[in-house]
């Protein structure tokens, strides 16, 4: 949840990490060549999101500013998709595709922290964190009630660190109770 936050923290580190992968780009469009024609193709938010499990490395980046220019007309889509995302029995691409998609709403101010807010419930603990990050980096504090409820949740689960993501949202928003 914490490196989650610092990639998503403003558009600064953004840039920074940006940055860092232009200059491996070559290298990294080799190895991503297919995925990225495939994703930068894509007509719809629907067709681009049947795309996530291969947006990573240069894709990743072709994915988000593919899905940036559909605009808000793929918030439902994302959020459809997020909702479903706990049927995926992969954990580890059910993680990497609920990171894909929570960053993304996290730069589509309150339409995606509600979205978020919305589907909250139904993503699993380590998903949850993430949101948790991104609504409170959104500064959304219609949705500290919820935020603070799966925080508690998250807290009992004495095996996993996913609270931090609720933590970090409720310091985000200054919520007076994570004082204690």
């Amino acid at each position: 949840a914490t490196l989650f936050r610092m990639r998503l923290y403003d558009q600064a580190s953004v840039d920074l990490i940006l940055g860092v992968k232009q200059k491996l780009g070559p290298l990294l469009e080799l190895r991503a060549g297919g995925n990225l024609k495939r994703i930068q193709a894509a007509q719809t938010p629907e067709e681009l999101l049947d795309l996530s499990p291969q947006a990573t490395g240069p894709a990743q980046d072709a994915w988000h500013a593919r899905m940036r220019a559909f605009g808000p007309q793929a918030l439902p889509p994302i959020q459809q998709v997020l909702r479903r995302l706990g049927a995926l029995e992969d954990r580890a691409t059910r993680q990497r595709i609920a990171a894909l998609l929570i960053a993304e709403l996290r730069w589509q101010g309150e339409a995606g922290a509600q979205a978020l807010l919305a589907c909250l419930d139904d993503l699993d603990d380590s998903a949850a964190a993430l949101a948790c990050v991104a609504l409170g980096l959104l500064r959304f504090s219609d949705g500290v009630g919820k935020i603070w409820e799966r925080y508690l949740w998250l807290k009992t689960l004495s095996q996993e660190d996913h609270f931090i993501g609720g933590l970090w949202a409720l310091i985000d928003l200054q919520e007076r109770r994570v004082a204690s």
